[in-house]
């Protein structure tokens, strides 16, 4: 058991990094949208906190640690009873990720500059340095966060060095209001709410992201006609369109909410199966 959480201290640590540097201190999504590209190809917000406390995941975490009994373990529950409780260093009411021209993005506000100091399994799995006016931290190649006074932005994807995750920053932070995705109305009526997640997705974009636009068109035909359904007319506007998906939780049951519309708000599923032979 030892050697487990050893070999998995760096994955952990990422993880617990990731978690923190998708964090924003924002009032609401709205604000931290203002910063995120108008194309963006893909948008997730969750309230983390919220659905830590439904699911009692602090709690639950505790109880793994004390049956498995390393001390590793139980350093984590304790982070985590840090980081959700109510003198936390960062905000988890809302944990708000973006992908951008092939990486992924994160921001964050931060009051203390050094926090991540204070957290062992980052400390030390992490490398920090210094430069200009940005304090830095560095897992891999894969892995960058930098701050300053005004936050902080979290970069993974390849080759994601601090040089160019201070250039991203730099580029978010000064944003014009019609460039952010916060400019887009469809967006902001589908993307924020009472909901414990929401998620968005530009289809062509992430499908021209990956290469496989044509294999996509002929996936979705084939399953749309197995359904009875007239597609060729569509099969464009639904390769152009934008998915909205939000889902809710109880301790009890789950709530899915999920449409596909157009860049003018129609939702391209009712034309289709308007159209059912």
């Amino acid at each position: 058991m030892n050697k487990l959480f050893h070999t998995s201290k760096v994955l952990f640590a990422t993880l617990l990094l990731a978690m923190i540097m998708m964090t924003t201190s924002c009032s609401s999504e709205g604000d931290f949208y203002s910063k995120v590209p108008e194309d963006a190809r893909f948008v997730m917000s969750i309230k983390a906190k919220g659905l830590a406390e439904k699911s009692n995941a602090v709690k639950k975490m505790r109880e793994i640690a004390n049956l498995v009994g390393e001390q590793e373990a139980k350093d984590a529950a304790d982070m985590l009873e840090t980081l959700f409780g109510d003198d936390s260093p960062v905000d988890l009411n809302n944990i708000v990720m973006f992908e951008y021209e092939g990486n992924v993005y994160a921001w964050l506000m931060v009051n203390d500059m050094e926090m991540l100091d204070k957290i062992d399994a980052i400390a030390e799995s992490f490398e920090k340095s210094k430069k200009d006016d940005f304090v830095i931290y560095e897992a891999n190649e894969n892995c960058c966060i930098v701050m300053n006074g005004n936050g902080g932005l979290m970069m993974m994807g390849n080759d994601a060095d601090s040089d160019d995750a201070i250039k991203a920053f730099m580029d978010f932070d000064d944003l014009e209001s019609d460039k952010a995705i916060a400019n887009n109305e469809i967006f902001m009526k589908n993307m924020q709410g009472d909901d414990d997640v929401y998620l968005y997705l530009d289809i062509e974009g992430l499908t021209s992201l990956v290469g496989s636009t044509a294999e996509l068109k002929k996936a979705l035909s084939r399953e749309f006609e197995n359904e009875g359904l007239s597609v060729p007319d569509y099969i464009d506007e639904v390769m152009e369109s934008f998915v909205y998906a939000s889902a809710s939780f109880t301790k009890d049951a789950a709530t899915l909410k999920m449409s596909l519309l157009d860049d003018k708000g129609t939702n391209i599923i009712n034309k289709i199966y308007g159209n059912k032979t």
